[in-house]
C-alpha cells in the first residue's frame, strides 16, 4: 500500500515538473501574438520640375514659391518640364531612371575643294534619375531624396553639338503627407523649381 502511495506521489511531482515548460511556451506564444509589428507603409511620391522664363521674387519663402507655382500651373503660365511618380515601400530604397542616347554633331571636316564636308558624330546619353528612401516619423514622413538630371537644351547646329545641362539635388526632408515642398531651385535669366510631395 505504501509503495502505491509513493508511486502516486512521484507521478504527481513528475507531472508538475513536465508541465512547467509547456506553461512557459504558452506564455511566450501569447506574448508573440500580442506583439504585432506595425505594417509597413507604401508611399506615392510625386516630383515635379518646373521651368519659368523669369524667376519669381527672391524674397518669397519656400512655401510661397510652391503656392505661386500652383497658381501659375493652374493658369497655364509655367512650363512643367517633367513629373516623376514613384511608389516606395517604407525603409527601402526606391529608384527610377529614364534615359536616352542621342547622336549629335561634334565637328565637321572638309576634304577639299568640291567635296562635301564630313560630319563627326558622337552618341550623348541624357537621363533623369530619382532615388528615394522614406520612413514614417509620427504623423510625418522622413525622406532622403537624390534627383539627378541631364538634358539637351537645344538641337545644336551642323558645326557644333547641342548644349547639355545637368544638375543634382540631394536633400533630407520631413514632410506632411500630401503637401508639396520646394527641394531645389536655380534662378538666372530663367528659373528652375523642383517640388516633392509624398502620401
Amino acid at each position: 500500500m505504501r509503495l502505491i502511495a509513493l508511486l502516486f506521489a512521484l507521478a504527481s511531482v513528475a507531472g508538475t515538473v513536465a508541465a512547467a515548460p509547456l506553461d512557459q511556451a504558452d506564455k511566450a506564444s501569447a506574448a508573440a501574438e500580442a506583439t504585432v509589428a506595425s505594417p509597413l507603409h507604401i508611399y506615392n511620391v510625386r516630383l515635379t520640375d518646373y521651368r519659368l522664363d523669369s524667376p519669381l521674387p527672391e524674397d518669397l519663402s519656400a512655401s510661397e514659391v510652391v503656392e505661386r507655382l500652383k497658381q501659375l500651373s493652374s493658369a497655364g503660365e509655367v512650363n512643367r518640364v517633367e513629373t516623376l511618380r514613384l511608389s516606395a515601400l517604407e525603409g527601402k530604397v526606391s529608384f527610377i531612371e529614364f534615359s536616352k542616347t542621342t547622336p549629335v554633331v561634334v565637328g565637321v571636316s572638309h576634304g577639299g575643294l568640291g567635296r562635301e564636308p564630313v560630319k563627326s558624330m558622337e552618341n550623348r546619353e541624357v537621363s533623369t534619375q530619382l532615388e528615394l528612401l522614406a520612413k514614417q516619423d509620427g504623423d510625418r514622413i522622413h525622406v532622403q531624396v537624390v534627383y539627378k538630371v541631364g538634358r539637351l537644351e537645344d538641337d545644336g547646329t551642323e558645326t557644333s553639338p547641342p548644349s547639355i545641362s545637368s544638375f543634382r539635388v540631394e536633400c533630407t526632408q520631413l514632410l506632411e503627407p500630401g503637401t508639396p515642398v520646394l527641394i531645389g531651385s536655380s534662378q538666372g535669366k530663367g528659373a528652375t523649381y523642383i517640388t516633392l510631395a509624398i502620401e
